[in-house]
């Protein structure tokens, strides 16, 4: 891992995609079937503002020392990264719950967390989505894709997202007046 993506300047678009692989198959008689994998990855799509030259600079460097999709680094959205709901105290894992699992019991929530937050458990990089959200317990998208344990810290503010970008070229124009357009994509990896 090569750091984390520039806070500044921050995006003024925010676009994310969840990437949930299923196979789907229609017979002669038009009957369809659907599997769903059980993976998931998010995918964001980035646009910063026009921006001047000393501005573009550290976002311009940091993406060349990428080398193209090889490095892998980290990335909060300052559009959606932060929870919505009071919950001010740290929460962690209550039990054990194994991979594939997606309700998980939570102890030390002062408030419930909220319906389509993202969140983090602090063994793994993976994020996820709350579906159903309480104060002691919420259910995730995708289902747990390692194993979490007790007291496992769990992120809900300015949540990491572990991306690297989608493609191997970047690149920024310069318009008129000397001001640089900037935008990517990032994929999860995990």
């Amino acid at each position: 891992m090569s750091g984390a993506f520039p806070n500044l300047p921050k995006c003024n678009s925010l676009k994310i995609s969840s990437l949930q692989p299923t196979r789907v198959s229609v017979t002669q008689s038009l009957k369809r079937q659907a599997r769903a994998s059980g993976s998931q990855k998010f995918g964001l799509k980035l646009g910063f503002p026009s921006m001047t030259r000393d501005q573009a600079a550290p976002i311009i460097a940091f993406s060349e020392a990428q080398l193209g999709q090889a490095e892998t680094f980290t990335y909060v959205p300052p559009l959606e990264g932060g929870s919505r709901g009071s919950c001010s105290t740290v929460v962690s894992v209550d039990g054990s719950h194994a991979r594939g699992v997606s309700d998980i019991s939570l102890v030390g929530a002062d408030a419930p967390l909220e319906l389509g937050d993202f969140i983090k458990f602090e063994n793994h990089s993976k994020i996820y989505r709350v579906l159903v959200a309480g104060q002691h317990s919420i259910k995730v998208n995708p289902p747990l894709q390692q194993n979490v344990s007790d007291a496992d810290l769990v992120t809900y503010r300015d949540v990491p997202f572990t991306v690297a970008f989608s493609k191997d070229v970047q690149e920024y124009a310069v318009a008129p007046g000397r001001l640089y357009s900037y935008s990517c994509e990032l994929i999860e990896v995990f």
